[in-house]
């Protein structure tokens, strides 16, 4: 093993257990998302779930002060275990495919990835930490596609350490975007319209941004972020601005990508304030839109499946998408 080869804190090392449970916590600037799933008997349980905002005081005064509001949170709430997966967001890493000889060993295709890390990420080898991913095998079967992972370490001791801070123990710290790509996988196939054969297209709506990403067989296959004005006073007008919003980067996407998106999903911590604001994007695309539920095909043994749970559950999606790596090594 390289002596620089410690990874995205075990970016795609897989959750190996037995039996037991991960807790998948969404941490973003205004909020935090936490939802634990066990697995046991080849079925999957909700064993728990919270939410909590940060306030605005609390994050203007920096990273001790919002240490202190989410170990409050973790401790105020049920959670039956430590072992936790968060994200990163991707803007904070750098990915890349690689294509290397099949036939290399171990240290020698480690050391090619090394190489490409010193030669195409952009930061001082000192400051980063990387990871990778083998892929499938090209069609001779002579070459292995691998993908790279590079982020500044800084970005994943800051992680580990609010973590750590809450008394949790952390497992993997991977990509929105990976997380958003598994719950699809899973949820997918388990929602009527069969999803899982159409090009969707997730929106994350929160305060000042949309997160969109399209999943043509439930595979990313292309993301986009728009940062807006989030100073209007009213409802309303917010609403007006999120739609167009909304219609600007869908056709921005139709635009400029061969597939055709024929459905759309809304999540995140503004989707869910209601039904309306879904049937208002789909009269003005004229494409089938709803709010993501990634929480209706699991088990509820302690009867989570309140109103608010289903209130809540559209900005759950990244957190289900986390704790489903309690599935890892099961299948």
């Amino acid at each position: 093993m390289l002596e620089q080869f410690n990874g995205i804190k075990q970016l795609f090392r897989t959750v190996y257990q037995r039996h037991g449970s991960i807790l998948g916590i969404d941490i973003n600037p205004t909020a935090v998302y936490m939802v634990e799933l066990g697995y046991d008997h080849k079925s999957l349980s909700l064993i728990s779930y919270a939410h909590a905002s940060f306030p605005a005081s609390q994050a203007d005064n920096g990273a001790p002060a919002t240490q202190l509001v989410f170990k409050e949170f973790i401790s105020q709430n049920n959670q039956s275990g430590k072992r936790t997966v968060t994200a990163l967001p991707d803007q904070q890493a750098i990915s890349k495919s690689l294509t290397l000889n099949s036939g290399l060993s171990l240290e020698e295709f480690e050391a090619s990835i090394a190489l490409e890390v010193r030669k195409s990420i952009p930061h001082k080898w000192s400051e980063l930490s990387w990871d990778y991913q083998t892929l499938e095998l090209n069609e001779t079967n002579l070459e292995q596609n691998v993908l790279l992972v590079a982020a500044k370490t800084e970005h994943i001791h800051s992680h580990m350490e609010l973590l750590r801070f809450a008394g949790l123990k952390p497992q993997v710290i991977e990509l929105v975007s990976h997380a958003v790509e598994r719950a699809a996988q899973y949820i997918f196939p388990r929602m009527t319209g069969n999803l899982q054969n159409k090009n969707v297209a997730l929106i994350q709506i929160s305060a000042s941004s949309l997160l969109f990403f399209l999943v043509h067989q439930n595979k990313i296959v292309f993301m986009r972020e728009v940062h807006f004005d989030c100073t209007y006073s009213d409802n309303k007008s917010f609403e007006a601005l999120l739609a167009q919003q909304i219609q600007q980067v869908v056709e921005y996407t139709q635009a400029t990508n061969p597939l055709f998106i024929q459905h759309i999903l809304l999540m995140g911590e503004l989707a869910v304030e209601g039904t309306n604001f879904a049937q208002r994007v789909e009269l003005n695309l004229g494409i089938v839109t709803q709010l993501a539920n990634p929480v209706v095909d699991f088990y509820d043994p302690n009867h989570h499946l309140s109103e608010d749970l289903l209130h809540i559950a559209p900005a759950l999606w990244i957190a289900v998408g986390l704790a489903l790596r309690v599935l890892d090594g099961k299948n």
